[in-house]
């Protein structure tokens, strides 16, 4: 697959494309896999029935 990602970059350039992240809720450091990242889950509930339903996902305020 090599190739894939600058063209699909270029395939998405001057659309309107909203790009989101799952809430993130903390980290957490692991014997097995070293520092994780640890979802907000009561956000990413939130989130992913937002998505789920196709309605737009309420904004965060930026810091």
């Amino acid at each position: 697959m090599r190739g894939t990602s600058p063209r699909l970059g270029q395939a998405l350039h001057g659309t309107d494309l909203v790009t989101i992240t799952v809430p993130v809720g903390g980290f957490k450091d692991t014997d097995d896999s070293g520092n994780v990242l640890l979802w907000d889950q009561s956000a990413a509930t939130r989130l992913f029935d937002t998505l789920a339903t196709d309605t737009s996902p309420v904004r965060a305020p930026h810091p």
